[in-house]
């Protein structure tokens, strides 16, 4: 499983799981998104693509070995 932050269609940026149909959550700033997004992926423990406006894969950050204490 992976999350990644992309530009949403009516604006702003959303948290997306791969292959899904709908957006876990959109923000109004990408910053805004990563920051959740990172949450998100870390109690996941998976993958976070970030995403520029055209698509692109900007950054991926790995937490897929995270132990939390």
């Amino acid at each position: 499983m992976s999350q990644h932050i992309i530009k949403h269609i009516n604006g702003g940026w959303a948290i997306k799981r791969r292959a899904a149909s709908k957006a876990t959550q959109v923000f109004d700033t990408q910053k805004t998104a990563i920051k959740h997004g990172r949450i998100l992926a870390r109690k996941q423990h998976c993958d976070l693509y970030i995403h520029r406006p055209d698509g692109r894969v900007r950054q991926k950050l790995s937490y897929l070995h995270q132990i939390h204490k």
